[in-house]
């Protein structure tokens, strides 16, 4: 079979580059075509203009022949010779696999996006006949009350005219009134029943539905830029091995369990919780970077920092290896970050000058060895997979107007979860002989850089299913100049994180030899082979 040329995107004419579809255009689908012609070969733009109702109406496929015979029809029908020109070729680049894929994966991101935004709705309309229903009872218990006091306070004042004025006549009619008031309320009652039917028809809906919603889209709450990122049809791949709480990752596709780890790491990420755990080396370091920007301070920057380092010797502080480590992170940083003709645009530059020194210390610190995820790339041949594209349009919940390669942040991100979790499957093997309830601590981590932004990642087993579980811990921006030195400090949270991370593992390891050699008990009962030998799935005790 002769191998399939690939056609060229077509580019319209310069004075039709603004050019719209009369709404009026004969013969043509309504509301398809609703951008201008310049954005005609850019099928996420198409589809993020297409009416919510079509999108939630009809499926991919029958979407996607509008939109071709859309092209079609305003290739015969134009009355301008260069548009029905320009259509035709519009129509022969979308017939391009390339072109359906994106128009696909478009749809699926604009029907998760509409079907989030009802689950809102209906989440907002309970929400507003709740404080109604509540109003409504408030008042008439406060009427109420309010009636019974003037009544009480009447019988006291005026008891004796009340006796001899018939004052039990007028309490039977109170007494009557109050009865007329509840049977009304009753009436409301019934006449609300099928409402409150509908209402809690709508809670069940939700509350038996994967996807959780949120006040406010996903990416709205939770997306920052130059982070791991992944399509939707990259997670719905991974999830059946892989439970993600990424950035990236829609919150209504985050296990709840998961979900709630992710946001304590926020909330720490936020706290510097972490370096915060070190007291007098936080104080220390924000000392040192917090000064006065002028000649003296800049030229005496290291002379106080390696004092400070011999301070903490001679008190005989705690983590003496993390005022070293910092040491040298700082020392390389004040060397270099004054330089002009440094190209911060360029990855592997970065990554050289920027990264390597950081992770070199704090290998050399814990004695750990780092290795690019090229490394073990084979280790799972779904890394090979072609990413797809990115979908970067204003109407994308993933647009963040960054200046970056999108397609090779995704496959970046695509290769390290696939070899995080097959280097933790390589690991598990080699410990099967050890308890289950201690293997589930066993981790790997990953670190993504996307311009100057670190992230850092965790993969372990998760407990409450038989999948890996990849949680984000910490994210931090690289200082590249003198003015944004303060900036180190969250660059330290990071460090100082992985740092706890790889103490609590050297212990594990020490732990999990133990128990394979039987110098800690392990019944029969306990270990990972016995549960993947007499158990479909590794269940939580």
């Amino acid at each position: 079979m002769a191998p399939t040329k690939k056609i060229r995107k077509p580019v319209p004419p310069a004075k039709f580059k603004t050019y719209s579809v009369p709404k009026d255009q004969k013969n043509l689908p309504c509301g398809v075509l609703n951008v201008p012609a310049a954005q005609w070969t850019c099928a996420s733009k198409v589809i993020s203009t297409l009416d919510t109702q079509i999108i939630q109406t009809k499926n991919f496929e029958d979407i996607y022949s509008l939109i071709l015979d859309a092209f079609s029809k305003l290739s015969k029908s134009s009355e301008m010779s260069s548009i029905k020109l320009f259509a035709k070729k519009c129509k022969d680049y979308a017939s391009n696999l390339d072109y359906k894929q994106e128009c696909k994966n478009s749809y699926e991101l604009k029907k998760t996006q509409s079907a989030d935004l009802e689950i809102e709705r209906k989440i907002l309309n309970l929400a507003q006949k709740g404080m109604h229903s509540a109003i409504r009872i408030t008042d008439s218990s406060i009427n109420k009350a309010t009636k019974r006091t003037l009544s009480v306070l009447d019988e006291d004042s005026y008891r004796d005219i009340r006796e001899g004025e018939g004052g039990d006549d007028e309490r039977e009619e109170e007494e009557e009134d109050e009865k007329g008031e509840d049977e009304e309320e009753g009436d409301d009652e019934e006449g609300n029943e099928s409402s409150d039917d509908n209402d809690e028809r709508v809670w069940c809906e939700i509350l038996d539905s994967r996807k959780r919603s949120v006040l406010g889209q996903p990416s709205s709450s939770q997306y920052t830029p130059e982070k791991p990122k992944l399509t939707l049809d990259m997670i719905s791949k991974l999830g059946p091995s892989c439970n993600l709480a990424l950035s990236c990752v829609p919150l209504s596709k985050i296990p709840a369990p998961l979900l709630n780890i992710y946001q304590q790491h926020r909330n720490d990420q936020f706290n510097l919780k972490s370096l915060r755990g070190e007291p007098t080396l936080h104080a220390k370091m924000i000392e040192i970077l917090d000064v006065e920007d002028n000649d003296n301070n800049r030229a005496n920057f290291a002379f106080e920092l390696w004092k400070s380092e011999k301070e903490a010797r001679d008190a005989n502080e705690k983590n003496l290896e993390l005022y070293k480590m910092f040491g040298l992170c700082l020392t390389d940083f004040w060397g270099i970050c004054f330089q002009d003709d440094f190209r911060k645009d360029h990855e592997r530059s970065f990554w050289v000058e920027r990264i390597v020194p950081l992770f070199k210390y704090l290998g050399a610190s814990d004695q750990v060895v780092f290795s690019w995820c090229e490394d073990h790339a084979q280790l799972n041949q779904e890394n090979q997979r072609d990413p797809g594209i990115w979908l970067n349009s204003k109407n994308n919940i993933f647009s963040d107007g960054i200046v970056e390669d999108f397609e090779h942040s995704i496959g970046d991100t695509y290769k390290i979860v696939g070899s995080m979790s097959s280097s933790l499957n390589t690991m598990l093997r080699q410990k099967q002989d050890c308890k289950l309830s201690s293997i589930r601590n066993l981790a790997v981590y990953g670190i993504q850089c996307i311009k100057s932004k670190l992230t850092l990642m965790k993969t372990t087993l998760d407990p409450h299913s038989d999948r890996f579980q990849i949680v984000e811990l910490r994210s931090a921006s690289i200082p590249t100049a003198w003015a944004q030195r303060t900036g180190m400090i969250r660059v330290f949270e990071l460090l100082v994180c992985l740092h706890n991370e790889l103490k609590e593992q050297r212990l594990l390891e020490d732990l999990l030899v133990r128990q394979q050699n039987q110098i800690v008990p392990v019944d029969a009962s306990e270990p990972l082979r016995y549960m993947l030998q007499h158990a479909r799935h590794i269940r939580p005790e």
